[in-house]
């Protein structure tokens, strides 16, 4: 979750509330994996995570794969975060979702006409 979270941190999950906030962190199972990233928008009951660090969402998950959201995050013992800066960082991190779907939408499209002419 660079650049939110260091790498190598231990984070502290806690169970999810009955209203989780977009931009929360969650953390949630993929195969056999942990992995924790934002909660940028939800679809037809599905949730939509996405990295910080990633241009363009995870796949949509189903409620069974989440299992919680962090709520703090430590780094040789000492909170790294939440910071003083956690609230106006998540409305950035969940504005750029939306702000680049445009772009994403764009490269979808080149993507299959380059497809096609090949």
């Amino acid at each position: 979750m660079r650049p939110t979270l260091p790498v190598e941190c231990d984070i502290e999950i806690v169970p999810l509330p009955s209203q989780t906030p977009l931009g929360s962190l969650i953390v949630f199972v993929i195969d056999d994996t942990l992995i924790a990233h934002r909660l940028v928008r939800r679809s037809g009951g599905r949730w939509i995570a996405q990295g910080d660090g990633r241009l363009g969402p995870d796949r949509p998950l189903e409620p069974s794969q989440i299992l919680g959201l962090v709520s703090a995050a430590y780094q040789n013992g000492h909170r790294c975060w939440p910071t003083s800066a956690t609230r106006v960082l998540t409305v950035f991190w969940v504005a750029r979702h939306w702000a680049l779907r445009p772009v994403r939408a764009v490269r979808r499209t080149l993507r299959r006409i380059a497809a096609r002419l090949l």
